[in-house]
This record gives C-alpha cells, sequence and structure tokens, in this order.
C-alpha cells in the first residue's frame, strides 16, 4: 500500500510483619497520564523499515492503541514446506517489543504471504502441511510472548487469480478454524487482515469474496478491512462513501464488534489522464514536447505519507530542466462521481525546457493531480466506529501519520466512553522477600460490577519510568481479580482493567510496597550448660554481600545490640556467642539492615541455658 520499499495494491495492504493492607482509589485511569481519558479504538500496522519511528508514535499516543501490530513476519515456502522468516533484525524487535510491552500495548506481528503465487493455497488445502503451518505459526507467538497473530495474506487476492477462488475460500476457511483453535487453546488473539467483500454474491462484482467474512467471522477475533487504494493511479485513496459501503456488508457478516476499518496514511500524485480529442483515449496530458533531459520519472505515479504531505507534493518530479512549476491547490472533499471524498485533492504543473533529441529547443507542460488522507480524513473515517459500533480502526502505515489527527481522535474517542471504569486496589504494603503478595483489584462502571474482563498487571521500580507487565487476569462476576506473585522487588504495582462498549478503561497504582529482607537463622542449638558457645548463622536474602546484620537482645522492653557481622558472597552472616547466666531463656534477634532498596528485616530465635 505504500511507498518505502513496499507498495500494496488495490484494497490492500495492509507478608509477614505489618500486617496493614493499603487501600488506593484509582483517581484516573492509564489514559490520562497522556491526557485523555479516551476509550482506545486504533491499531495499526508498524512497517518493519520503519520500526523505530513507528514505536515512537504509538508510545507517544499510548492512550488511543487497542494493540498494534508490527509487520515483521513472512510465511515462505522452502522447496517442500512451509517455514516463517522474520522481516526484521533481532536487535530492533528486541528494542520494540521492550518499549510497547512497557507501555502495555498488546502486539499482535503482522505475517505475509511471501511463497509463489497459489503454492500458499496449495499449502492450506493439504491437511498435514495446513497443520505444520498451524503449528509453527502458534509456536511463534506462544515462543515469542506475543498477544496474537495477524494474518495479512493477499496473494489469493492479487497473485493467484479468481479462478483459482472457489477451491481455495473452503481451504482458507479450513486453515483459520484450525489456527484459531490452536490460538485460543493458548489464550491467544487471531487478527485476519483482507481486502474488501461487497457482497454475498461470489461474482465479478463481489469484492475479494475468496477471503468468506461469514464463515471465518465465529473462528476471529478481529477483522481489518484494507478499506484504501480505491485508486492507485490518479484518483482518490478511499472515498468515504465506498469505504462506508464496505463497513456497511461487513456487520452483516461479522460481529461489529470484531471489525476494525482500515485508514490510509497516504497520498498519491499522479500526472492527469484526459481525452486530447473528443473520443480518444485517456493519456496523461502533456502540452508540448519534452526536452531529452525531463526527469526519468516526470510521468511516474509518486507516493507520500501523510506526515509529509506539504514537504512531497511539490518536489516531484523535478529537475534541472524544470522551469517553472505552479503552487499545489489543494481542495478539501473534493467530490468523486457525485459523492464526497472527504480527502484533499491537488493539482499543480510543472513545465520543462530544453532540447529535443536532435537539438530543436522544447517545452512541455506536465499537469499532475493528487489525493491524500490525513488527520481529517483519519478523523472523518474514525467516525464509523460510533455508527456501527466497529472495534476501531487501522491504519497503515502507523509512524507515516498525520501527528494533528491524534488530538482529533483523541477527542472522538472521548465521545464514544463516556462512562468511566472506577478500579480500587488492595495490597500490603510491606512483605517479605520470597513471600506471597496478593493484589486485590475490584473494577466497577456506575456503580455496576465490570465482569469478566481482561485485567493486567504491571510493576515497576522506583528508579524508573517504564513500567513491565507482570500477568493477566480476568475479572469475575463481582468485577474483583485477584494477582498472586512471590514478593520479589520493592516499587508500584499497577492494575489495568479493559473498556468495553460504552465504557472506558481504567487503571490504578498501588502505594509504594516494600520488601523487606528474608532472614532464616541456623542455631548449633538451642539448649546449652552455662560457659557452652552458641553458634548461629543468618542466611539473607536477596544475597547482598556486605549487608550489615546485627544480634541484638530484648533487655527492658527494647532490643539492644549486642554484636554484629555482615554477610559474604552466599548471604550469611555468622555469631558465635556464650550466654553468662544458668536457668534463663535468652530472647535474640538477628536484624538485617535496610540497605539496597530492600527494608530491613528481622528473625527471632532463643537460647536456654540449664
Amino acid at each position: 500500500m505504500t511507498f518505502a520499499p513496499v507498495l500494496r495494491r488495490a484494497g490492500a495492504a495492509l507478608a509477614a510483619a505489618a500486617l496493614t493492607w493499603g487501600v488506593v482509589q484509582a483517581v484516573s485511569p492509564v489514559a490520562a497520564e497522556a491526557g485523555s481519558d479516551s476509550q482506545p479504538i486504533v491499531t495499526g500496522w508498524m512497517p518493519y523499515w520503519s520500526t523505530t519511528a513507528s514505536t515512537r508514535s504509538v508510545l507517544d499516543n499510548a492512550d488511543q492503541f487497542s494493540e498494534v501490530s508490527p509487520f515483521w513476519y513472512s510465511a515462505k515456502w522452502t522447496g517442500s514446506d512451509s517455514t516463517i522468516s522474520a522481516q526484521v533484525s533481532s536487535s530492533a524487535k528486541a528494542s520494540a517489543v521492550a518499549s510497547l510491552r512497557g507501555a502495555g500495548i498488546p502486539i499482535v506481528p503482522a505475517i505475509t504471504d511471501g511463497m509463489p503465487a497459489r503454492r500458499l493455497a496449495a499449502v492450506m488445502a493439504d491437511r498435514t502441511q495446513r497443520t505444520r503451518l498451524v503449528n509453527r505459526l502458534v509456536a511463534l507467538v506462544v515462543g515469542e510472548g506475543f498477544d496474537g497473530i495477524d494474518l495479512d495474506f493477499e496473494g489469493f487476492a492479487f497473485s493467484d487469480g479468481s479462478s483459482t477462488w472457489p477451491t481455495t475460500r473452503p481451504a482458507w476457511v479450513s486453515f483459520i478454524a484450525e489456527l484459531s483453535a490452536g490460538l485460543h487453546a493458548q489464550g491467544k488473539i487471531l487478527s485476519v487482515t483482507t481486502p474488501p467483500i461487497y457482497d454475498a454474491d461470489r461474482d465479478g462484482s463481489s469484492g475479494y469474496w475468496v477471503y468468506d467474512w461469514a464463515s471465518i467471522g465465529q473462528y476471529v477475533d478481529r477483522l481489518r478491512i484494507m478499506a484504501y487504494d480505491y485508486s492507485v493511479s490518479g484518483g482518490p485513496i478511499a472515498p468515504y462513501t465506498w469505504v462506508e459501503s464496505v463497513v456497511r456488508f461487513a456487520v452483516t457478516q461479522v460481529p461489529s464488534g470484531k471489525i476494525q476499518v482500515g485508514v490510509a496514511a497516504y497520498g498519491r500524485n499522479a500526472v492527469v489522464k484526459w481525452r486530447p480529442t473528443s473520443g480518444s483515449s485517456l493519456v496523461p496530458k502533456v502540452i508540448g514536447t519534452c526536452p531529452t533531459n525531463r526527469p526519468s520519472n516526470y510521468l511516474s505515479t509518486l507516493s507520500f505519507t501523510a506526515a509529509n504531505k506539504m514537504t512531497a507534493i511539490p518536489s516531484a518530479p523535478y529537475s534541472s530542466a524544470t522551469v517553472s512549476r505552479t503552487a499545489a491547490v489543494r481542495t478539501w472533499n473534493k467530490t468523486y462521481n457525485g459523492q464526497p471524498t472527504y480527502e484533499t485533492y491537488f493539482t499543480y504543473q510543472i513545465t520543462y525546457k530544453g532540447v529535443t533529441s536532435s537539438g530543436t529547443a522544447t517545452s512541455c507542460t506536465v499537469y499532475r493531480q493528487g489525493w491524500y488522507d490525513d488527520a481529517a480524513a483519519a478523523a472523518q473515517r474514525a467516525t464509523l466506529v460510533g455508527t456501527y459500533k466497529l472495534r476501531g480502526i487501522a491504519q497503515w502505515t502507523i509512524g507515516g501519520e498525520d501527528p494533528a489527527q491524534w488530538s482529533l481522535l483523541r477527542s472522538y474517542s472521548d465521545s464514544l466512553a463516556p462512562v468511566p471504569t472506577s478500579v480500587s486496589l488492595r495490597s500490603r504494603t510491606a512483605v517479605t522477600y520470597g513471600s506471597r503478595l496478593t493484589l486485590a483489584a475490584t473494577a466497577l462502571s456506575a456503580g455496576a460490577p465490570v465482569a469478566d474482563t481482561a485485567a493486567t498487571l504491571f510493576y515497576r521500580r522506583s528508579t524508573s519510568q517504564r513500567w513491565s507487565r507482570v500477568a493477566s487476569s480476568t475479572t469475575d462476576v463481582s468485577g474483583r481479580v485477584l494477582f498472586r506473585l512471590t514478593a520479589r522487588d520493592p516499587g508500584y504495582y499497577r492494575v489495568h482493567v479493559a473498556s468495553g462498549p460504552g465504557r472506558r478503561y481504567g487503571a490504578v497504582n498501588s502505594s509504594f510496597i516494600r520488601v523487606r529482607s528474608a532472614v532464616a537463622v541456623a542455631q548449633s542449638a538451642t539448649v546449652i550448660d552455662a560457659g557452652q558457645v552458641v553458634r548461629v548463622t543468618a542466611t539473607v536474602t536477596p544475597v547482598q554481600p556486605g549487608q550489615r546484620v546485627l544480634r541484638q537482645i530484648r533487655s527492658g522492653g527494647r532490643w539492644v545490640t549486642v554484636a554484629q557481622a555482615r554477610t559474604g558472597t552466599s548471604g550469611r552472616a555468622r555469631f558465635r556467642f556464650d550466654p553468662p547466666r544458668s536457668g534463663t531463656v535468652y530472647v535474640y534477634r538477628l536484624l538485617a539492615v535496610a540497605t539496597g532498596g530492600y527494608a530491613g528485616g528481622t528473625k527471632i530465635f532463643r537460647v536456654e541455658v540449664r
């Protein structure tokens, strides 16, 4: 569908002590940290060639993203079997994954059809080959810890030929059913991206009916419709009335809450086509005879991102042969075939001057036009989410969008979910290292429990601003969810409860949860004779070599330090002493002094002197 380095096609591509419980009430959801309480309605594709820029765009607008799909994988054919090939470096992927997960963005990478024409259809038609590919996809998602997979298999539509569709369609449905079962067994999402289908007739005017929305609708979690590339060489990218007609049919085939309508973030600059004389064929509108030194791409259709719309249009095609260039005249919502487009249309002319191949002076004027979808176009198409109760929009590409769209989308998504989700959290404020830490969250909306809804737990060190996902679960009928962890590190926890129809998502942060050092005591004897030496070893976890450990005795209602030692590399500190008085039970305490961010921990032991 776009510009660098790949062009997508028609319709296209895309416990201890201190048992005090702290109760924290949510003041605002996670999105408020980015300046909004909006319901996330955006997903989209992150091209492998712009992973860094795309990741930055997602992080800057994390409150708007329900999930994101990096363009990272392709299904290939080895000559005898299918395989999955990565299209991005391991380092780029690792960096993006860490950042996206830290922001709590679900990752559902896209996989394209990189096989020769008709090969993927043959794989799906063969039960053994189909199962192998399913198993490889499930293993990829589970092994990488992704939240699911997005299938962007376009070869059926654009390479195989429509004559193959009657055979491919049932094989495709079988593949989707099998993959859905495999992913859902692992708690993963199946997203499917397809070009448009216009009706249920399965004929030449029905669009890409090989993808059979009605049959796969029961198996998929997301249907993403590539509602763009209506024109690829001189017309609108995605005229609004056409997009709406595609959506209007889609909701009759697939539950609307699964549908994400594709939104373009690009444009094309093409030569105007005209008929020089009545009845003649359409040809590029070029007046005069062009010189030999005109640019080689002077009649090419050029693509540009919405982010670059103000600079990309007048810059191409241009060369030393250019004599003049008129300013591009832009028109918002120029009609097309009598219908509103909600796109920007522009025209301009370039004049080239030089000589012919014979050396004669000459010049020509080339008339150019173009269309692009910018912030206003994205916002207009987003209104289909509310009108048809869709899951959201899916943008090609993330990173290429007009930055001005985010404030518009944020305002619109705010209006979709006026009812907030209130989340409260109960947890201990201090816990011993290695013991059980339970966090209990309750989600309510308008006083009613938010039941059967995804809840995610995140953790952040006090010295960091990055949140890391720890666990996920689902609220029960009372809106309650429990997270049980083994206490390891001090810091903050956040519980995020997903949004729903007519309801914003909500979140709450815990107060700082201290983790005390755990102290275990091993002593040579608990009962001794007077004058006998007792040997006591304290083992402190987590191991912090050099940590001070105090031996204290209970005296006069308080603890008095009588000796100290430091832990070694194994976390052990040793004491040797002889209690003086017979007929006495001495009560001692070992205190591991707070260090390294961990609170002090204690352990009491006794020695009886006969």
